[in-house]
């Protein structure tokens, strides 16, 4: 790997999770839309998107083999239904002013990842990644019995995440390709539930200016750019340094929260998250530690293939 092509990667993998961590400015512009109808045009736009993005670079052909391989379509199935849940509890956590919980969701996302591997593949965790496991429960429960709320939008979130994931790393599909069929999948009840919303004069969209009208088409940009720096940046950086990368979106969230839309930080969410922290730090000091030791580059290739979707 040349300093160049580093260099390059660093830039596409600030701009991926610089733009993740500043989606929910776009979402608080479009919060007098219900988020059900968001979770619909995103779908919509974004298939539109993806289908020329496809068209220029030449690559139906690939969507339509997978489209005609029963197991990827099958386990792209599965993945739609996590990924759609996903986006539906983040658009719905930014436009209740929740972003602090949300930005926690993918805070412990890793951590999540790791005790999925172990309970359902066998996966081996070493000493400090069950200690920064603890840490993380032991975050959660004081946020659930100091706080008297139970996290569920930030779990969910993540463990939305990562069996998508985990589901998407089965089917070995492209990340732009896999998305496309995914929205695609969609599009036939996003479609259909607008044109019901229309009929029943319940939809946002053309009814309150043309400014979020505008805003609306634009889901489709904010989904796919940031997918395509992100397939960038995993082609010419480090697993590890994409590792530490994916931490930028959660913290501009939390910071946006906090300081731009005044969301209430206090000492149950301060404590919770704290213990969460602590955990992320030796999580990532760990994987630091591992990454000096040699690896075989095709099982680095094989761990970038998930693609967080926010």
């Amino acid at each position: 790997m040349t300093d160049s092509s580093a260099k390059t990667g660093l830039l596409y993998g600030f701009v991926a999770y610089g733009w993740w961590g500043l989606v929910p400015i776009y979402f608080k512009a479009v919060k007098r839309v219900p988020a059900i109808e968001m979770l619909a045009h995103r779908v919509v736009w974004s298939s539109i998107l993806l289908l020329l993005v496809l068209l220029m670079f030449g690559r139906l052909k690939v969507l339509v083999a997978c489209f005609r391989h029963g197991r990827s379509l099958k386990l792209l199935l599965l993945s739609t239904c996590f990924i759609a849940s996903n986006w539906y509890v983040y658009i719905y956590c930014v436009m209740t002013n929740q972003i602090v919980q949300g930005s926690l969701g993918y805070f412990i996302l890793p951590l999540v990842n790791v005790a999925i591997g172990t309970i359902f593949f066998g996966e081996k965790m070493r000493r400090s990644q069950w200690l920064a496991l603890v840490f993380a429960t032991l975050g959660v429960v004081v946020l659930t019995i100091w706080d008297g709320k139970f996290p569920w939008i930030a779990l969910t979130l993540a463990f939305s995440f990562s069996i998508y994931g985990v589901l998407r790393k089965q089917a070995k599909v492209d990340g732009t390709v896999g998305l496309t069929v995914e929205t695609l999948l969609l599009l036939p009840i996003a479609m259909i539930c607008l044109m019901i919303w229309n009929a029943d004069n319940q939809l946002a969209f053309g009814q309150i200016d043309r400014d979020i009208d505008i805003l609306i088409i634009l889901s489709g940009v904010v989904t796919t750019v940031p997918l395509i720096c992100f397939a960038q940046a995993v082609q010419r950086l480090r697993i590890v340094t994409i590792g530490i990368l994916q931490y930028i979106s959660p913290t501009l969230a939390f910071l946006i929260g906090v300081l731009a839309y005044d969301e209430k930080f206090p000492p149950a969410y301060q404590a919770g998250c704290g213990l969460i922290w602590i955990g992320l730090i030796v999580f990532v000091l760990d994987a630091l530690h591992q990454a000096r030791k040699p690896k075989v580059v095709e099982e680095v290739r094989k761990e970038a293939e998930v693609v967080p979707l926010d």
